[in-house]
């Protein structure tokens, strides 16, 4: 087995990159039946147009797999030993902040409180999430990551349209805004979601953007404002009225765990 994690760093360092990686392929790779080869990387977005969508690697591709952040089933196992004995809104207070995220979640003290692991995180310099904002958009997008953040800004305060974002930004709602949206759609950092038509029950052309990331949300809202302070250690704690934003934070959490919800819930969708 061959995996080549972080592909969009390799392949955007070296143009040529990609097409040795084929000819390696073509050449050698393949001869062996029982090889399998995996790549993997933060930017779906660059993934999906720089090699899935090539016609040089038509036919190559065996399989194709888009994570998710974790259901919430799975996030309760972060807690250990714990996990039976903290209670369900003291786990939703830092999901709320965190969503699904393995990476956020591998950060908690179970013994702790959600305000003190919220505090540790978001709200002391050296915080895992005080940092992880710019971090995101300068692994992801590298130069281009003002205008993607730009975009994060505009659909923070709740579901918007793409005529809303262009207007706001004074920009066209086609070409190079479309794409953005689209690479932060890919990138699973937002989401598109459309209406359904009462009558046909099917989707409309009616479409809204949704933050579908939690802590974004929550770093524009409550850490952001508070950047300065946090560096100069002036936070003594958190800010007043955090929990003000839990209500979206909620629904975007219920949004991103639907099918599950279903689930439990026996309601069925119909097929179309």
């Amino acid at each position: 087995m061959i995996i080549l994690d972080e592909i969009t760093w390799i392949g955007g360092l070296d143009p040529t990159f990609l097409g040795k990686l084929k000819i390696a392929w073509d050449t050698y790779f393949k001869k062996n039946p029982k090889l399998i080869m995996i790549i993997s990387g933060s930017n779906s977005a660059w993934i999906e147009k720089i090699i899935l969508s090539k016609t040089g690697f038509l036919g190559r591709i065996s399989l194709r797999i888009t994570l998710d952040e974790l259901p919430l089933y799975h996030c309760n196992q972060f807690w250990g030993s714990f996990k039976d004995k903290i209670s369900a809104y003291e786990k939703f207070k830092i999901l709320a902040v965190s969503g699904g995220i393995p990476r956020y979640l591998e950060e908690i003290h179970p013994k702790e409180t959600a305000e003190d692991n919220i505090y540790r995180l978001c709200y002391q310099r050296e915080g895992v999430l005080f940092n992880e904002f710019d971090d995101i958009f300068s692994d992801l997008f590298q130069k281009r990551s003002q205008r993607y953040k730009d975009i994060i800004h505009c659909i923070a305060d709740g579901n918007t349209t793409v005529d809303k974002i262009a207007n706001a930004l004074q920009r066209e709602k086609g070409g190079d805004l479309s794409e953005v949206l689209l690479e932060l759609t890919q990138d699973g950092l937002i989401s598109r979601d459309y209406s359904w038509n009462l009558k046909t029950e099917n989707p409309s052309r009616i479409s809204q953007y949704r933050l579908r990331d939690n802590y974004l949300r929550f770093y524009l809202k409550y850490i952001l404002p508070y950047k300065q302070r946090i560096e100069i250690e002036e936070m003594a704690s958190l800010p007043p009225g955090w929990q003000s934003i839990l209500g979206l934070q909620f629904e975007n959490l219920v949004v991103n765990n639907r099918n599950l919800l279903h689930r439990m819930l026996n309601i069925h969708r119909k097929k179309l």
